[in-house]
């Protein structure tokens, strides 16, 4: 599998030397695998007479959402191809990196015998290190070296997650009337959201949906579920307070596309948006940013566990209350499930990945484990819930 993986990495590095031989510049940076620094590739825009990519704050940069929004920004370009390649090295050398060797060096007995710390975040989270076993791939060229990790002979794997937990807390400490809507009635929230956000960006009215079906919108074909799953990312932003720049950062492809000037006053019009449609949480967080900011200091619901903050706390002391609560159910959930699989001697928690659960169970135990399993899961989120029932 690894193997694999350095030649993928190896490939990418010839596409570069393919696609920028005839410049013949900046050529051995990426085929002898050198350090690229940021200076590297901004002096690669200069070479070739391209407008360097520059972040929010006007400096330059060549993380990945500058170099995305540059694209986006400037889609004739020639380095839109050049900052294609080079996403896709990054991937590729990201997981060699990352889960090449280091990984396969840590294997021992044919396991891995992860580290996970309770006082690794400031949520309550558990943290895992040496190696991270809450980062490996889910999808893309990654998901692969998830398949790498199989249950104990004679046993299957069975997983278990806390359903749109973040969107169950928000909405029951909130009382926001569409998350409540969306948890109760089954309104697609996603889409409505984004129904708003591209309405603006497309200076007309438009509804976005799970349709896979293309629609012309001025000229421009989009795929209405394409957007819808884009503007998720816009949507929980707003679950931190997120503002124009983080908006602009999600959705800078089409507000770009759709608008040459005044890109950041539309980023603005559609953060007002969404705080107006989610307006029981926007007040909810403003609440809990200001009492940071009164008390240095937030509690967490039930269980009581206490963040400090310094001054001027906005985003993480914001969005406390909801992962503190997500962070102390799936614990709760980890001690019930362990004794239920110890007592029926029928398996063991192998990881936990955030609010997800990864279960080694013995096949014949596996379906009514399964109901156990989701049955506690439910119960150890519900706790931390008045309005709502946990999933």
């Amino acid at each position: 599998m690894i193997e694999n993986f350095f030649k993928l990495c190896d490939c990418t590095r010839w596409k570069f030397v393919d696609s920028f031989f005839l410049f013949g510049k900046f050529i051995d940076f990426f085929l002898f695998g050198f350090p690229v620094t940021i200076s590297t590739i901004v002096d690669l825009f200069r070479e070739l007479g391209q407008v360097t990519p520059k972040n929010g704050d006007g400096q330059e940069s060549s993380d990945y959402d500058t170099l995305q929004a540059y694209s986006n920004e400037n889609p004739k370009s020639v380095m839109t191809n050049f900052i294609n390649l080079f996403s896709e090295y990054r991937e590729y050398t990201k997981l060699v990196s990352t889960y090449g060797d280091n990984l396969i060096n840590k294997v021992k007995d044919g396991y891995l015998h992860g580290q996970f710390n309770q006082l690794g975040t400031d949520t309550g989270r558990l943290s895992s290190s040496s190696p991270n076993l809450q980062n490996i791939p889910a999808h893309g060229s990654g998901g692969e070296i998830r398949k790498c990790f199989v249950p104990d002979e004679g046993d299957v794997m069975v997983t278990s997650d806390m359903q749109a937990a973040e969107v169950r807390l928000a909405a029951d400490f909130s009382g926001d009337k569409l998350l409540m809507a969306s948890i109760l009635e089954g309104v697609d929230m996603h889409s409505k959201l984004a129904s708003v956000s591209f309405s603006i960006i497309f200076g007309t009215p438009f509804v976005v949906s799970k349709s896979t079906t293309p629609v012309e919108v001025n000229g421009i074909e989009v795929i209405p579920a394409e957007l819808r799953d884009i503007h998720k990312s816009a949507t929980f932003c707003k679950f931190y307070k997120g503002g124009p720049k983080r908006i602009y950062g999600v959705l800078s492809k089409y507000i770009n596309l759709f608008h040459k000037k005044g890109a950041m006053k539309v980023a603005k019009a559609i953060s007002d948006a969404l705080d107006k449609e989610l307006e029981g949480l926007s007040n909810y967080l403003d609440g809990t940013i200001a009492e940071a900011n009164k008390t240095y200091k937030l509690r967490g619901k039930k269980l009581g566990r206490v963040r400090y903050f310094k001054k001027d706390a906005y985003g993480e002391a914001a969005n406390f209350g909801i992962q503190n609560a997500n962070a102390e159910a799936i614990k709760i959930a980890m001690i019930n499930v362990d004794k239920y699989l110890t007592s029926n001697s029928c398996g063991r928690i192998v990881m936990s990945i955030h609010d997800e659960l990864v279960c080694s169970v013995k096949k014949e135990y596996a379906e009514e484990a399964a109901k156990e399993i989701k049955k506690i899961m439910s119960e150890s989120l519900g706790y931390f819930l008045v309005n709502l029932k946990g999933d």
